[in-house]
């Protein structure tokens, strides 16, 4: 359920609960491939905002 409300919230623009599709991946068991990558441009975001 979690997979399908995180496609619908990509899909339509400026939804901030696009991240129920990573949710619900790691509660299947999904790891997601690109998860490093994305904690890193996290913290190079926080780092330029400081």
């Amino acid at each position: 359920m979690l997979v399908v409300i995180g496609l619908i919230s990509i899909i339509t623009p400026l939804t901030p609960v696009g991240f129920l599709l990573v949710l619900g991946l790691e509660i299947l068991g999904v790891r997601v491939l690109f998860w490093d990558k994305l904690k890193k441009w996290f913290k190079k975001e926080q780092s330029k905002e400081v």
